[in-house]
């Protein structure tokens, strides 16, 4: 039986598969990072958890199809930090 972690996003209450959650706390810890240094980045931030949330909320997939998506959105903001692009 796989290991299920719950975490906290938008104020919803998820339970993921470990690996799909450390990928999400990955993830928002690295868009935390990122916007943490703009003006109204909490405000980014909220929406951007609210948003997920959105998506989990309404999503049939599995939590290994989030991983994916999760670790797929960690390399295109890594992608987007290196090259100097703007978020």
């Amino acid at each position: 039986m796989k290991q299920v972690e719950y975490i906290s996003i938008g104020g919803y209450v998820f339970s993921l598969e470990d690996s799909a959650s450390r990928a999400a706390k990955e993830y928002l810890d690295q868009l935390e990072a990122f916007y943490s240094r703009k003006e109204s980045g909490a405000e980014v931030m909220e929406g951007i958890e609210e948003r997920m949330a959105e998506l989990l909320l309404l999503s049939p997939w599995s939590s290994s199809r989030w991983r994916t998506v999760f670790t797929a959105g960690m390399q295109i903001q890594r992608t987007m930090y290196t090259s100097g692009t703007e978020m």
